[in-house]
């Protein structure tokens, strides 16, 4: 659990940079990135009623991702600090309001306006393990509009549902498919690795 106390420390006596991440987040502004200006990207979570998420929602909104946050009064923005020192790096997070989207956050009418117009929906493994019935209740919208969806595993250690449970989500698809595409884009994602320019979004203090 990190100490937001101890953030502000580290702000005041280190060089820190923040950035608009997790995994969705990263690859939401990837995404936008590649695709570019004609084409729109729009991300769905939940960050908390303070001055984190309004940076975090800033940060992303200046990446071009358009922003569809669920507001938690009650739970802090979820906050990752990434911690480097010479060779040695280490991650420690405080989820928070992160791990919070339930249906009913997901089915207002705005919400689905926006989903009805989508080409692809993107979910990963994080959101499965925490939002479950969510996930469930967006994949059986994709059947039914006919949207692709974009599948993301993560490590199994975030998959705290059963297999059975996590291939359930999937009906139409197969390991030896899954395999087959996983191949087939590791080079595009060795190159975006490579080309994408990570520039700081914000220094802190």
């Amino acid at each position: 659990m990190i100490d937001y106390n101890a953030c502000a420390d580290l702000s005041n006596n280190h060089e820190v940079y923040l950035n608009a991440g997790g995994s969705a987040q990263n690859t939401a502004r990837i995404f936008q990135w590649l695709v570019g200006p004609q084409h729109c990207c729009v991300y769905f979570g939940s960050i908390g009623s303070d001055e984190e998420g309004t940076l975090v929602e800033t940060l992303l909104r200046r990446s071009g991702v358009h922003t569809r946050y669920t507001y938690h009064r009650n739970l802090p923005t979820g906050r990752c600090l990434a911690l480097v020192h010479g060779e040695h790096r280490s991650l420690v997070a405080n989820i928070g309001a992160a791990r919070i989207y339930a249906p009913h956050h997901l089915n207002t009418q705005d919400n689905l306006k926006v989903l009805s117009q989508v080409k692809i929906i993107y979910i990963e493994g994080f959101f499965i393990a925490n939002n479950f019935l969510t996930a469930k209740e967006l994949i059986h919208f994709c059947q039914v509009k006919s949207i692709i969806l974009a599948f993301n595993l993560k490590v199994s250690c975030e998959l705290s549902v059963s297999t059975k449970e996590a291939m359930g989500l999937l009906p139409n698809a197969s390991q030896n498919n899954l395999e087959v595409l996983g191949l087939n884009l590791a080079p595009l994602a060795g190159s975006v690795a490579m080309n994408y320019d990570h520039q700081r979004d914000h220094k802190a203090g």
